[in-house]
């Protein structure tokens, strides 16, 4: 039976509960076994069990039924949201992802070092502007500019990986492609999902500023010249 039960008479043979629980009334009696997976049954002084009273815990499966259903739902979300955007930026500036490559190949501890330090120093230096109030401008600003930077680092470790496992004469599409469906594969695997996260938000941070800062250099020098 779903949800609450009220049993006021003689019920023969075993009562299941599903979702609910069940209240057995003084004088009400049930022959065989009462089953519950959810709200433990409220059995009245004057009321019988004649068989077992067993606890199958139904409602811890079915909530982590919808959990995993959850996990799985925001897997694909993150996924799509991140497919397009990647193959937006992998068509639109394949040229910025081909720096970010260099440098993880020229420079990848440096890269990963710096990438932590924007990692960890953007938060804090907006939370620090936001708490001075006059800096409240800035630092709204920075933390809503992490969402899409995220975003647009772990689409560059997606186009790093992509160039590791494909030819630098793949199209840079093809190479963000294979280097997203190896990331998004791991994402799946508990705990992992979550450190490789990290890591290509690290390393993409990371190496997108080594390539702004080249970049900037290689500007000044023409500028110069």
């Amino acid at each position: 039976m779903r949800g609450d039960v009220v049993i006021a008479g003689d019920i023969g043979g075993d009562l299941t509960t599903v979702l609910g629980r069940a209240a057995l009334l003084p004088g009400a009696s049930v022959t065989g076994d009462l089953n519950y997976g959810d709200g433990e049954p409220a059995i009245a002084g004057a009321a019988t069990v004649g068989g077992d009273l067993n606890n199958d815990d139904w409602g811890d499966t079915f909530d982590a039924s919808w959990a995993a259903i959850g996990a799985v739902a925001l897997w694909i979300a993150v996924s799509l949201s991140l497919l397009v955007f990647g193959v937006m930026i992998s068509g639109l500036a394949p040229n910025a992802l081909e720096a970010a490559n260099r440098a993880a190949r020229d420079t990848v501890w440096p890269s990963i070092g710096i990438g932590v330090a924007i990692a960890i120093g953007v938060p804090i230096l907006a939370v620090i502007a936001i708490l001075t109030l006059a800096g409240i401008p800035f630092g709204v600003g920075a933390l809503a500019a992490l969402i899409p930077l995220t975003g647009l680092a772990y689409v560059a470790s997606a186009f790093i990986l992509g160039r590791v496992v494909t030819s630098d004469e793949t199209h840079a599409i093809v190479a963000f492609l294979a280097g997203f469906g190896i990331l998004r594969a791991v994402a799946l695997i508990p705990f992992f999902g979550g450190v490789f996260w990290i890591a290509a938000v690290i390393l993409g941070l990371g190496t997108l500023g080594v390539a702004a800062w080249r970049a900037g250099g290689a500007d000044s020098q023409q500028s110069a010249a």
